[in-house]
């Protein structure tokens, strides 16, 4: 398999990790406090509000963001994904719709 790198990929990629649940003796969950946030790759985060895309199901949506990225399987739809740029947030949300290619080995994610 071909090892997909970014030539221009000045954002990082960091995916929410949710924490199992704990209960106590009684079965209460014991809420989690804590955020943690893993490292997956380098990316290239856009700014996307004015082209509207159509989903497998028929629904218009328009994403905030558009991160194209190496092919990964970390990130599916439904994931909470974050872009950094140095200590600062470029972008942040839920993931919509995720497009892979075969040929390039680049997924776009949009959000």
């Amino acid at each position: 398999m071909i090892q997909s790198t970014l030539i221009f990929g000045p954002h990082n990629l960091y995916k929410l990790i949710k924490a199992t649940e704990q209960r106590d003796e009684s079965g209460r969950i014991i809420p989690e406090e804590s955020q943690q946030w893993q490292f997956i790759c380098n990316c290239r985060c856009d700014d996307n509000t004015t082209t509207k895309y159509t989903k497998d199901n028929g629904e218009v949506f328009v994403p905030q963001y558009q991160v194209v990225a190496p092919l990964t399987s970390h990130i599916k739809e439904g994931d909470y994904i974050r872009c950094m740029v140095g200590d600062e947030i470029r972008g942040e949300g839920e993931v919509d719709s995720v497009k892979r290619g075969n040929f390039f080995q680049k997924m776009v994610l949009f959000v």
